[in-house]
This record gives structure tokens, sequence and C-alpha cells, in this order.
């Protein structure tokens, strides 16, 4: 589990596991809600897209999906530009990677947009936007 400069990491809000429900930055709780999978789409890329991007643990630019450790075992999706969980289902919208040169964790579905914390009031949202510095 690896958490932000805030102390905050992924986490299915109030731990449902239900299809469409949003994902946000919360305070680490160590339950199934905040226990994340990364599973690689193509483990046999070109060496220079496959390098592990030291320091920062993700393979660069090679397709992941984030899957929730709850019971549905739900990917990490786009619906809109809102994070949600849902159940696999191959599109764009649940394919994520890592770019180098930005530091950010991209969609497949939106390649110039990154995934980022926004503040809803009472805790944090997980969105894809154009970049900034508060990705992550």
């Amino acid at each position: 589990m690896v958490q932000n400069e805030h102390g905050k990491v992924l986490d299915v809000h109030g731990g449902v596991d239900t299809e469409y429900r949003n994902v946000w930055m919360y305070g680490i709780n160590r339950s199934p809600a905040q226990r994340w999978a990364i599973r690689y789409i193509d483990e046999y890329r070109d060496p220079e897209d496959g390098e592990m991007g030291t320091g920062w643990g993700f393979k660069v630019n090679t397709d992941f999906y984030l899957i929730s450790a709850m019971g549905g075992r739900r990917y990490l999706d786009l619906v809109g530009n809102a994070s949600v969980v849902k159940v696999p289902n191959g599109r764009t919208s649940q394919k994520w990677f890592f770019d180098w040169k930005t530091k950010t964790i991209r969609s497949r579905r939106t390649v110039s947009y990154a995934l980022q914390i926004v503040s809803n009031g009472g805790g944090q949202d997980m969105v894809v936007a154009g970049v900034n510095s508060n990705w992550w």
C-alpha cells in the first residue's frame, strides 16, 4: 500500500464493493477497499517500454489494470472523468500506464490527461484531468 504525501491512499468509497462505486483518496485503514493489484496487460514488451521506472515502482509506458482486492475484484475505470470500480470489460477506460516523462499515471482512453486528486469537501476524489502537480 503506497500513500501520498498527505498520508492518503486509493480507497473504494465506504468499502462498498458495488458497480460504479467511487474511488477516492482516504486515510489508511488497511481494509480490502485500499488494497490494489497491478496486472500488466502485456508482459512481453520492447525492453525500452518495459523498463522499471526506478523509484516509482511502475514499468514505463506499459499498460496495466488496477484491480481492487475486494471480493468483486473490480477494476479501476473511468466514467466521465470520475474514477470508479467496475467489472472487467476490456475497454480502454480500464487500461492505465505510467508516463515516465511527467511521472503520472495516465488512462489509455484519454492519454493527454492524468489521474489526479481533487478535494470534494469531506474527502478527496480521484479524477482524470489535465496534468498538474497534484496527480498523486
